[in-house]
């Protein structure tokens, strides 16, 4: 599941530089009821939603300071 490659991430970078790594992983099915609900009610959520980058720029985004 999920990516192939090894990826190396920084953990006192992610630390000092205040970052959240998520991971995901569920089952086909387990959460129909509360994606219905995501769904449902997607433009309330915007706001909560700060940015969403792919994995795989991880490594990119660790070292370019955003400020």
């Amino acid at each position: 599941m999920g990516t192939p490659e090894n990826m190396v991430v920084n953990g006192l970078e992610v630390n000092v530089r205040g970052l959240h790594v998520h991971g995901i992983f569920r089952y086909a099915h387990t959460y129909t009821a509360a994606l219905a609900l995501l769904h449902r009610y997607r433009n309330r959520l915007h706001p909560f939603l700060a940015e969403s980058i792919p994995l795989a720029d991880l490594p990119r985004v660790l070292r370019e300071p955003t400020i």
